[in-house]
């Protein structure tokens, strides 16, 4: 049986990581990762503000991600409009 340590509406759309980061990331332990929750035609999801190489790195050593809401600013943009959210929160 396979547990599932990232929820399936979390979305990271940074495409480049840097390595060293991500392995200074697993040093650490570092797996925080901050997110806003926008819904789009009626489906809810998690977009990841801050915390890519930390949400790497958590997957890369099977452990589970601690997942924090963003702060209420962020969160209010994200709630006004969140098409533009996430084109603005598209690494890529």
């Amino acid at each position: 049986m396979t547990t599932q340590l990232v929820p399936a509406n979390l979305i990271s759309s940074q495409r480049f990581l840097d390595e060293n980061t991500v392995e200074q990331k697993q040093a650490d332990e570092d797996y925080t990762v901050q997110y806003a929750l926008v819904e789009v035609e009626g489906k809810g999801y998690m977009v990841v503000v801050d915390g890519h190489h930390s949400l790497a790195a958590a997957i890369r050593d099977g452990v589970e991600p601690e997942l924090e809401e963003c702060d209420a600013e962020t969160f209010r943009f994200a709630a006004q409009s969140p098409e533009e959210f996430l084109q603005q929160h598209h690494h890529g």
